[in-house]
């Protein structure tokens, strides 16, 4: 039965409470009030139930350890506890309702006006068996079977059935749990609910952590599994998860044992090689056995998305659209799964795809009874992913703002992807050139992700990553390299050199060599970085732009002009695409190439284009304007136009204000002034120089 009264204390009478409850018992039944004691002072309030952060547990609870003294009253120490207590739980047993004692602390709990906070739990003996003509076994005392007359100041001749549970047909823990609804005034089937998923939840922990510590020891860089949230699930059910965990971890233990140096004969085997032999392995062995396959399948797909091997991870979550496997899948379960799959549409650079599959998750989850919080969030922060990589920046906002309006909690998932939020509010902070407020954000995603995972972890790396960005963005050109050249180690440590987050990362480390004239060492890293994009994202991805943006770059550098071109033309055609934001700098250098080519009669088009382009993606942003102006003016006196020297001046100071004098736009931008006129130098005969 539920334990919830109809109505709990007053605002007075819940004012200043010390204890939860007061137990009272007869020391024939000390055993059990050690046990009750215990546990409840050691029960965990779920978090949906608490009514504020800190209340965590349900308090303090009295028990009177002595025995009572022969006297007809009760002692103050008893009274002023009775007082303080939000509860009376009676131990009902015959030597309960032998007991004047406890009859009497009955009395005086009910005077105080709270009878309707009174539970017992049986432990002995039947309720109301005096009135069946066996007093002996009668386990309620009279203050117990009657209610109390408030007037009379004693117990009336109306008969009360008290709320009470028998822990001999509960189990304690059920015992516990509707002693607890009653003290929290929720309804039993709510908690015990939350309890079986708590256990089921233990359970796929501890095969997690399991799969976890084996792949760190072989030196992977395991990013955790997403934990299981909210779920409504029976008993049966989660015996069915445990055996289904038991079956999963045997398994993953089984593909390692494929490592051990024994099996090999000192063959060299990697952890790739170990997951890709488990693969192959899964639909044979689990054919018939569709809730394994699903959840095997779905676990391997997030360790190779987080490995970096985008490709292999998506044929993998598209092996769980089969009937047969969804079927299998329980609800929470298969909403992560959705979710990590647009999340690879997205990073693969299929936005269309992302956003569709997004919007649909998004659906399901507000349809959803008990929502999925942190998988809500993390859609949020996959839609607005999805705004900021797409071109569409001001769309993320209104989906980030749901997010970081939620109130923090301490749930290690959640808090993990409103740290992603505050991650994606710098880059939007960065689509709308504001470095000091994309700081901030990048700063307190910084925060918590070391709340989360410490100082050691990919995550806290990224947002590390982030912040050198914003300083090189911002001028502070020396601390970022030395930020990023710190970070290069930690990555490959991480993730190997092969995954596309150490590629961004060493495709900002290859820019400052850039700057330093170092043009065949800053090629070498572009090139590395553009094989690792092409090989797991899309071969139109607009991150290509970049790298290809820089590689034309290095050639020029090199005084390769011809490949210059070819990497620019294809970056353009990227961008044009995309109506990606490198598109304006990619017809600048084209432009510039040409003229500087003795082909200034091909650049009119070009930087008609670059103007409309820069003037949608780099409105207001005056380095920018004085670079399409450098390059306009150098067309322009190439083409034998009267361009005085002194009209590069403006544009000029606006590159050095921004990025100083020695800077690799600032000097070429000199190189354009010094060299504008018709009968100046080609490319071909000019000394190197930095483009």
């Amino acid at each position: 039965m539920d334990l919830a009264p109809a109505g709990g204390m007053s605002g007075a009478e819940a004012s200043a409470p010390r204890y939860c409850a007061f137990i009272s018992y007869s020391h024939q039944d000390k055993a059990w009030a050690h046990w009750l004691h215990s546990a409840l002072e050691a029960y965990v309030i779920p978090k949906e139930f608490r009514t504020a952060p800190e209340h965590k547990r349900l308090g303090k609870a009295f028990r009177d350890e002595a025995e009572l003294a022969s006297s007809a009253d009760l002692s103050e120490t008893i009274q002023a506890a009775l007082a303080q207590s939000e509860a009376l739980i009676v131990i009902a047993s015959p030597a309960a309702a032998r007991s004047p004692w406890v009859n009497q602390e009955i009395l005086a709990f009910k005077r105080l006006g709270r009878a309707a906070r009174v539970f017992c739990l049986i432990v002995e003996g039947q309720p109301f068996a005096g009135d069946a003509g066996q007093p002996e076994q009668e386990c309620f005392p009279p203050a117990l079977r009657h209610a109390f007359d408030a007037e009379r100041g004693g117990l009336s001749e109306q008969r009360q059935e008290p709320l009470g549970v028998d822990v001999r047909k509960d189990s304690k823990r059920d015992a516990l749990l509707r002693l607890a609804a009653g003290l929290l005034d929720l309804g039993f089937d709510d908690l015990k609910r939350r309890e079986q998923h708590r256990r089921q939840r233990q359970m796929a922990w501890i095969t997690l952590a399991s799969l976890a510590g084996m792949l760190f020891t072989s030196g992977l860089a395991w990013y955790a599994y997403q934990a299981e949230q909210e779920a409504t699930r029976q008993r049966k059910q989660a015996q069915h998860e445990a055996a289904i965990a038991k079956e999963t971890t045997g398994f993953l233990i089984s593909i390692f044992q494929d490592a051990d140096p024994l099996r090999v004969r000192g063959e060299k085997i990697t952890v790739r090689e170990v997951l890709d032999r488990g693969l192959l392995r899964i639909n044979q062995s689990f054919r018939d056995a569709p809730e394994i396959r699903s959840s095997l399948l779905g676990s391997m797909g997030d360790v190779y998305q987080g490995l970096g091997l985008y490709q292999t991870s998506k044929s993998l979550y598209q092996q769980l659209e089969a009937p047969e496997l969804q079927a299998a899948l329980p609800s929470e379960k298969r909403l992560h799964f959705l979710n990590a799959q647009a999340e690879i549409d997205l990073l693969m650079g299929d936005y269309a795809r992302a956003k569709r599959e997004a919007e649909r998750i998004e659906s399901l989850l507000k349809s959803t009874p008990q929502r999925e919080e942190a998988e809500l969030i993390r859609n949020r922060n996959i839609q607005a992913e999805i705004a900021l990589r797409s071109e569409a920046p001001e769309m993320a906002g209104p989906l980030l703002s749901a997010n970081l309006s939620l109130p923090l909690n301490n749930d290690g998932a959640t808090l993990k992807e409103l740290a992603r939020s505050h991650f994606n509010q710098g880059i939007l902070h960065w689509a709308r050139h504001d470095n000091t407020a994309a700081g901030a954000a990048f700063s307190q995603a910084l925060a918590l992700r070391k709340k989360v995972f410490g100082d050691d972890h990919p995550l806290v790396s990224e947002a590390e990553y982030a912040i050198a960005t914003n300083d090189y963005n911002s001028g502070r050109y020396l601390q970022a390299e030395q930020a990023w050249a710190k970070l290069l180690p930690r990555y490959r440590s991480y993730v190997g050199d092969q995954h596309p987050d150490y590629a961004s990362l060493l495709h900002s480390y290859a820019l400052t060599l850039l700057e330093r004239g170092a043009f065949a060492e800053a090629k070498q890293h572009f090139l590395h970085t553009l094989a690792i994009d092409r090989r797991e994202k899309a071969a139109d991805h607009d991150d290509l732009a970049y790298s290809l943006n820089s590689l034309g770059l290095a050639e020029l550098g090199l005084n390769n002009p011809a490949q210059a071109r070819q990497y620019w033309q294809e970056g353009l055609g990227i961008a044009r695409k995309h109506q990606h934001r490198m598109r304006a700098p990619l017809l600048l250098n084209l432009a510039d190439l040409e003229c500087r080519e003795g082909h200034a009669e091909l650049s009119p088009p070009l930087l008609a284009e670059a103007e409309q382009a820069n003037a949608a993606d780099y409105a207001g942003i005056a380095w920018r304007t004085g670079q399409l102006e450098t390059v306009r003016l150098f067309c322009a006196a190439r083409r034998g136009e009267t361009v005085p020297t002194q009209a590069f001046d403006a544009g000029i100071a606006a590159i050095e204000a921004h990025w100083g004098k020695a800077r690799l736009y600032t000097e070429a931008a000199r190189w354009r002034q010094a060299h504008a006129r018709p009968e100046a130098a080609t490319l071909k005969e000019a000394p190197a120089t930095k483009p």
